[in-house]
């Protein structure tokens, strides 16, 4: 080698290495930091402004902050406040986080309009899981009259608007099976939830089922939190990666889904049996679960869910809808040779709650004057309260000795149903029956307002207003989460009305006794809806298990023991179980058609309406209950299941008869058999012409008709009246 070329050779060495000691101390990969502005109303810390008067309070605010973040420094609370202007400087607040006081505020003249606080949240102080803030009031005026405790002037507004600044980074995704549905659903309800179902191209009906029972426990689980559910098929994620929105769950035979041999799984799949890392294939018996990131996407979830035969798959969704076999799977892959079969058999409706039973604990509130706990009960959309309620109440209150002014007060709905007074004998343990009657329950969700408003006896004085006061934590009531309520429940009415979904159709409350039947032939479509609609309806589920079921018509024939509680889907051509009730269809169809008939010769659907979606219920001989969402196209009945998981139009609809003819678009009717007459819809300029064109033919045809028979009468009259009277008539 020569010297000319051992000199390239050591300068091109010198450069690579000057460039790695310079990238040596630049950090790798790391993560960017976000950040998100949520308003309280936002987070559901208040849904309205909240307002109070007195001396002192203390009012607590708090959210579950997202388990897939990881916060930074430099998160902001932007508090918006307002308060009386009378105030004087001597009143303020203090702002404690999680328990720490990060600021204090001077009320006067010049923030009681638009009061604002902005203040930094050090990041030592924000916990995993629920977050707390509290603030701490000491209002007072000078020349307050220390006997009005509840003056007008003494008020205080936080608003809605109030915010929170978060700065974070995403945690790299690292799930185990045991903090399932974690993170596929999370606790907090700052961000949506967005999962992507992947199927096989064409999934079978135990498929389709066992990727509906793991939607319905995420539905189970997200409770009140938004849950966004999408749909694709194996080939949409080859193709197009971009439309897997949020985490990711793989459902389906390890035969079907090639799509398994691409992740950074500890398994084997050989001429499609599903085998572990020493290549042994897992019994035909085993449910298979594992998670993980999803194609080495370290920010992006995956939960499989397999076997190799369609018992195996059934057995590894069914373990995921019982809390009692995910926590004792501590690891990413389980093997699940044995699950419980068995679901919990239990009644959707018992007539007697605790607020324990609604997820509610021991609440406490502080503070004089006028404080309110409030409690949401939902009630079955299908069942009315048939009596009046009786509710014993469990309490405790401070004691102050002196309590002849202070009490509490029942409410439900805004309306007062009971008060109670606050004596030294009922301080420590009590319980009290309070009647609520049953005109103040609504159907849905109900609120029920614990009011206290405590007044405090002479004696308790405070330097700066030298006048009655005590701290506000001294000053408090307890209502205890075993308070039990006996709520007397009863069907809404004997016609079975589509605004009575999802209770009405769903059976048990774990789905038990619950069936999906789809076309002979289910096509993508379809199976979306399934897996949609199984997420919706598992917002209404309780208890371990869930057991709803997935058949084809000629499946369901050939079940021995049958759900009674049927969802049929489908148009009737593709359908037979639909075609095989055409007859008692509050809408039926054209025989062997699509096209549906005329009732009662009335024109009922323009015929320019192509897509049209129709929801129908139907009781069976039995008296149970089906609901059929069909119509002349996918489309339409695309439409129809949207507007059924849309709570606002379910509410405003009546009758055994839906009808949409365009998205976001529904109407009903009560069609009990098919001399009623449709409800009114549009139609085509067409036959309005035709209407007003032969409407004066007809309006002159019957005053014609009207005159003759006036005439013949007065004929008849005048005969009467002439006619000569035969012998024994007098």
């Amino acid at each position: 080698m020569s010297k000319k070329t051992g000199r390239k050779i050591w300068n091109s060495l010198s450069i690579i290495l000057a460039f790695l000691i310079i990238f040596a101390g630049v950090p790798q990969s790391k993560v960017q930091e976000q950040s998100s502005t949520f308003t309280f109303e936002d987070l559901g810390i208040l849904l309205s402004d909240d307002s109070f008067k007195g001396i002192n309070a203390v009012h607590e605010y708090g959210f579950v902050y997202p388990s897939t973040w990881e916060p930074q420094a430099g998160s902001m609370l932007n508090l918006k406040f307002s308060h009386a202007q009378a105030l004087s400087d001597k009143s303020s607040f203090v702002v404690n986080f999680n328990g720490s006081q990060i600021a204090s505020v001077e009320l006067n003249a010049e923030n009681s309009d638009h009061g604002e606080l902005s203040v930094q949240i050090p990041r030592e102080l924000w916990v995993e899981g629920y977050n707390r803030i509290q603030l701490v009031f000491y209002l007072g005026f000078e020349g307050f009259d220390c006997m009005n405790l509840d003056d007008d002037l003494l008020w205080f507004t936080v608003h809605t608007t109030s915010s929170f600044d978060l700065v974070y980074q995403d945690k790299i995704a690292a799930p185990v099976l045991n903090e399932f549905p974690v993170p596929f659903v999370l606790d907090s309800g700052i961000v949506e939830n967005e999962v992507t179902f992947v199927l096989p191209d064409s999934p079978t009906s135990v498929e389709t089922n066992a990727a509906a029972l793991v939607s319905a426990k995420l539905g189970q689980s997200a409770s009140w939190r938004t849950l966004n559910i999408a749909f694709a098929s194996q080939s949409d994620a080859g193709s197009n990666p971009a439309a897997l929105k949020g985490n990711v769950i793989l459902v389906g035979r390890a035969s079907h889904l090639a799509l398994l041999s691409e992740l950074s799984a500890p398994w084997k799949i050989v001429d499609g049996i599903l085998q572990d890392a020493n290549g042994n294939p897992y019994s035909d018996e085993a449910g298979i679960l594992w998670t993980g990131q999803f194609r080495d996407n370290q920010y992006q979830s995956v939960l499989v869910v397999t076997g190799n035969t369609d018992a195996a798959l059934l057995k590894a969704a069914t373990a995921l809808t019982m809390d009692s076999v995910i926590t004792q799977l501590p690891d990413a892959l389980a093997v699940l040779n044995q699950v419980p079969t068995s679901v919990s058999s239990q009644a959707t409706y018992v007539s007697t709650f605790t607020l324990a039973d609604y997820q509610y604990l021991d609440t406490t509130s502080w503070g004089t004057t006028e404080q309110r706990i409030a409690y949401t009960l939902p009630l079955a959309t299908s069942w009315k309260v048939t009596s009046d309620v009786t509710m014993r109440l469990h309490f405790a209150h401070s004691d102050f000795g002196e309590l002849e002014e202070s009490y509490i007060t029942v409410l439900m709905n805004g309306t007062p149903t009971d008060t109670i007074q606050l004596t030294t004998d009922n301080a420590e343990d009590a319980w009290q029956d309070v009647v609520i009657p049953a005109r103040l329950f609504d159907y849905g969700d109900n609120v029920m307002t614990v009011v206290s408003n405590m007044n405090l006896p002479d004696g308790y004085r405070d330097a700066r207003y030298d006048c009655l006061d005590v701290a506000p934590t001294s000053s408090w009531i307890v209502v205890f989460a075993d308070t039990e309520l006996n709520i007397p429940l009863g069907p809404s009415s004997d016609v079975l009305s589509i605004n009575e979904f999802p209770y009405a159709f769903i059976g048990n409350s774990d789905m038990s006794d619950f069936g999906f039947i789809l076309p002979d032939d289910p096509n993508r479509m379809v199976d979306e809806m399934v897996i949609r609609l199984s997420g919706f309806l598992g917002h209404y589920l309780n208890g371990e298990g869930i057991g709803l079921q997935v058949y084809t018509p000629s499946e369901y024939d050939k079940v021995a023991e049958k759900p009674t509680h049927l969802f049929i889907i489908g148009q009737p051509t593709k359908n037979s179980k639909i075609a095989e009730l055409n007859k008692q269809l509050p809408q039926p169809f054209e025989e062997g058609t699509n096209n549906p008939t005329a009732l009662n010769d009335v024109v009922q659907v323009d015929p320019n309406f192509a897509d049209i979606g129709y929801l129908e219920a139907l009781l069976d001989s039995d008296g149970n209950p089906m609901l059929i969402a069909t119509g002349t196209s996918d489309k339409g009945i695309g439409w129809a299941v949207d507007a059924l998981m849309d709570t606002t139009n379910i509410k405003n609809l009546y009758g055994d008869l839906a009808l949409t003819r365009a998205e976001s678009s529904i109407s009903s009717a009560m069609i009990q058999n098919t001399a009623d007459l449709v409800p009114k819809v549009e139609e085509s300029p067409e036959v309005q012409q035709q209407k007003a064109d032969t409407l004066p033919i007809w309006v002159g045809i019957g005053f014609g008709a009207l005159a003759v028979i006036l005439l013949v009468i007065k004929i008849v009259e005048e005969l009467l009246k002439n006619r000569k009277p035969r012998k024994h008539e007098k």
